[in-house]
């Protein structure tokens, strides 16, 4: 319902409720309609449907203050305002456009860099250098840099940039030194890098802490980076360096382990799903699109998708998706079935002899 609300510290008044730290959501008054917040470094800003722009926090006020600009504005980042007409101005000075940049399409305010793309596809880059994320081999704080490139999304962090071109291929410079980059090594690069991943990426994040992250058009996650606290979302708290998928794709059946006595049977259900995915969890749950074959077809016996005991064993039935390369292993177990081992062997007809329990 477009409500803002902020929790954390807020000694600088970033919170825009005048408390000075929060651990739970509070609601933030005085603003509405808002359609975007972006919290930076010790200051808050919203932009509201209407193109009003709110600021809070430091060198500013404790709550929510508008922010005076005679255009519309269509997009915030950082300290950045993008407007209507494609230009681009610093939050402290909204009377005088930032130079050579026109006809701007998308706006990323990182750490210590910014970066904008015209709607031609060209990236512009400035601020320091420290790592080479502007894209140019010159260190310190520099001026705007233009890259040449057809490029539709881009992303500033910490230190890194990341573009993706209107091909979706995804490229990458700036600091490596926790593998935020996810090119195979920990090495920082002021040159232009390719990502490799086989996926077809629909949004890019550079963060702004030490790892990075990915979607692609299928709705998984991508991560790489720093995993100290399992901020990967990997399942494990060991560093990448190269994108890691956060969820499989997996065969869920209504039976992991089924226990049979002879002549007893069991029909097998399965699903194709994600375990963890932005778009979609379940796949696939046609029983036509699943195929099932047995490790001893002697000993059970398979119709269709239900499956019979013939003799006492211990068998598997595997599970495979005609379409993806997923299977699913179900164990069988035929054995006498009793109501205690004592009745059970009184009412068996046994050799004599000894039998493993």
């Amino acid at each position: 319902d477009v409500t803002v609300y902020s929790w954390g510290l807020g000694t600088n008044g970033q919170l825009g409720t005048g408390k000075q730290e929060q651990n739970s959501p509070v609601k933030v008054d005085g603003i509405s309609n808002i359609v975007k917040v972006d919290a930076y470094k010790n200051n808050s800003i919203a932009l509201s449907k209407d193109g009003i722009v709110y600021v809070w926090g430091e060198k500013y006020s404790n709550f929510p203050m508008k922010v005076v600009i005679q255009e519309k504005v269509v997009d915030i980042s950082g300290n950045l305002i993008l407007t209507k007409e494609g230009k681009v101005y610093d939050i402290s000075n909204t009377t005088t456009p930032i130079d050579k940049l026109s006809n701007i399409s998308k706006i990323s305010c990182g750490e210590t860099h910014c970066l904008a793309l015209s709607s031609n596809g060209t990236l512009y880059t400035w601020g320091t250098n420290n790592y080479g994320e502007c894209g140019t081999s010159t260190k310190g704080n520099i001026k705007v840099a233009i890259l040449a490139l057809s490029i539709e999304d881009i992303s500033a962090g910490n230190g890194i940039t990341i573009f993706k071109s209107d091909d979706k291929k995804v490229y990458v410079l700036g600091n490596n030194n926790e593998g935020q980059l996810g090119i195979s090594n920990v090495t920082s690069t002021t040159s232009i890098t390719e990502i490799n991943i086989s996926k077809s990426i629909e949004s890019i994040s550079a963060g702004e802490g030490t790892h990075s992250s990915l979607i692609d058009e299928e709705g998984f996650i991508w991560n790489t980076g720093a995993n100290s606290y399992g901020e990967l979302g990997t399942g494990d708290n060991n560093n990448k360096n190269e994108y890691s998928q956060v969820g499989e794709t997996i065969i869920t059946t209504n039976y992991e382990t089924k226990y049979l006595d002879l002549n007893e049977s069991f029909t097998v259900i399965s699903r194709l799903e994600n375990t963890f995915n932005l778009k979609k969890d379940l796949i696939d749950d046609n029983q036509d699109n699943f195929e099932i074959t047995l490790s001893d077809s002697k000993k059970v016996l398979l119709e269709n998708k239900t499956i019979t005991a013939l003799e006492y064993c211990v068998a598997t039935a595997e599970v495979k998706h005609k379409q993806h390369d997923v299977t699913k292993e179900i164990k069988i177990l035929v054995a006498m079935k009793m109501e205690s081992i004592v009745q059970g062997f009184k009412d068996a007809e046994l050799d004599d002899g000894e039998y493993t329990v």
